[in-house]
């Protein structure tokens, strides 16, 4: 945002902001939704509606509006708070009560290491791919969410309660 769109460190730390905020609400109505649906099927809806705002966040106009980044960042937090809270509630409740604090270790660190190797795989694309990164980028990450939506429809019959 800073390069390609010349906004400054403030700006970008705003535009940025309804990401959060959305993911926060969102998973407030997902957690309820977990304990009565298929925890594929949320997974699966959170992912696509994801992939849909990375692939608009992929096709931002270079003199993009304030408000037309925030709402593709609303999308994209939108998606991801459907897929996360259902999935994290899943990975705990698949747990035997005694090794609930191992299931929480274990999905924090799969968790760092999948932001590590991600920020790693996006700074290599910013180095080999020649036109263009951020725009591929964010259009491989929108396809890889949309595979992964795919793969968690597929788990449309599990159910775990707590």
């Amino acid at each position: 945002m800073q390069y390609v769109l010349s906004r400054t460190e403030v700006e970008i730390g705003l535009l940025l902001t309804p990401w959060p905020i959305a993911t926060a609400l969102t998973a407030i109505l997902a957690g309820r939704l977990a304990d009565k649906y298929s925890v594929g099927i949320l997974c699966g809806i959170g992912l696509t509606v994801f992939a849909i705002g990375l692939i608009l966040m992929a096709e931002l106009p270079l003199h993009a509006t304030n408000i037309t980044i925030m709402w593709r960042m609303a999308i994209c937090g939108i998606g991801f708070g459907l897929f996360q809270t259902p999935n994290n509630h899943a990975i705990m409740n698949s747990a035997p009560l005694s090794r609930s604090s191992a299931a929480g270790a274990t999905m924090s660190s799969a968790r760092l290491l999948g932001q590590t190797i991600g920020a790693a795989l996006v700074s290599l694309s910013f180095v080999i791919i020649p036109i263009e990164p951020t725009r591929t980028t964010l259009y491989c990450a929108g396809l890889l969410s949309f595979i992964a939506a795919g793969v968690s429809l597929l788990r449309h019959g599990e159910r775990f309660r707590s």
